[in-house]
């Protein structure tokens, strides 16, 4: 049995273990939103280490990660080949996500796959299991396939707009930190609706209807988890094609309209664009992320690019 901080450290854990490997799908090489929920993985499996083992979690202001690990009452627990492991995994995602820590004595493959670099994740957590006889991740983590869209119908034409552009989904590609700055250069990119802005403006809701010529709907994601918040009413949840709308304390209407989706990721220090995005308008009741009953809408990928082509 853990207690709530264990619970809680378990879901972070559980969470970006399945982050990084449906993330991996999406590049060839170790992006930093995959190195970013990697890391996340490794330091929260170190932390429930101390805490199940110890009671309480060593207290290191800074290079938590590295100070954590050299100390002798986590590293003891396991061998030379096991802790090699564990310091790639943390120096690898340093490299990528440009933490300055100490990386002296590691010797780093010349390059390194997702796949791989999760692989090593699992193997180590497996150890810190096996070390405290405790189960942290079931035995298959949830998978999220990419699933087929149908086209939507033609729009209307829309009306023209004196500034013409296009925005695409990029790695990395940050465009702004606050969601109303971004707003006002897509609305300068590509037609916004101007109006609309003091949507987007802090404490505000970070979404408008009718916001693009086409009418579409605006989305700007405040709260998932890699940023792991939560406003209290819902979680969102970011997947390769999909994004699952978790509603916490009441029942959400269908919403069938195209959102124009941006982010925020911690890995790219703000907002970035994910596409275009559609609902099938269902609203299903299920087990959510947290353990508990609520309601869900999801939502599909149907463009890369806005305006879509």
């Amino acid at each position: 049995m853990f207690n709530f901080k264990e619970n809680a450290l378990v879901e972070t854990i559980r969470t970006n273990v399945t982050a990084a490997q449906n993330l991996d799908e999406l590049y060839s090489k170790v992006d930093a939103a995959v190195a970013g929920a990697v890391r996340a993985a490794l330091e929260g499996a170190v932390k429930l280490f101390y805490i199940h083992k110890y009671g309480s979690c060593p207290d290191y202001p800074d290079r938590f990660l590295y100070n954590a690990m050299r100390d002798t009452r986590f590293s003891s627990n396991f061998s030379q080949f096991v802790m090699s492991d564990m310091h790639v995994i943390r120096i690898y995602c340093n490299e990528i996500l440009h933490i300055d820590e100490e990386k002296k004595g590691v010797q780093l493959p010349s390059d390194i796959t997702g796949e791989e670099l999760v692989s090593r994740l699992n193997s180590c957590i497996k150890y810190i299991e096996n070390r405290l006889g405790i189960k942290i991740l079931p035995e298959s983590l949830p998978k999220h396939a990419p699933q087929s869209v149908t086209a939507p119908p033609p729009a209307p034409t829309p009306a023209p707009a004196p500034k013409t552009g296009v925005i695409e989904r990029r790695t990395r590609k940050r465009l702004g930190t606050r969601a109303i700055d971004v707003y006002d250069y897509c609305c300068n990119k590509v037609g916004f609706v101007r109006s609309k802005r003091g949507s987007f403006a802090q404490q505000k809701p970070l979404f408008a209807e009718h916001a693009t010529r086409e009418n579409y709907s605006v989305w700007f994601i405040c709260h998932n988890q890699y940023t792991g918040t939560s406003n209290g009413r819902w979680n969102n949840l970011l997947y390769r094609d999909s994004i699952e709308e978790e509603w916490l304390k009441e029942k959400p209407e269908p919403d069938t309209v195209e959102r124009v989706t941006f982010a925020r990721l911690p890995s790219a220090g703000g907002y970035v664009f994910l596409g275009v995005f559609r609902s099938d308008g269902k609203v299903e009741f299920k087990t959510l992320s947290n353990g508990k009953s609520g309601y869900v809408r999801t939502y599909k990928k149907i463009s890369d690019v806005y305006p879509m082509q």
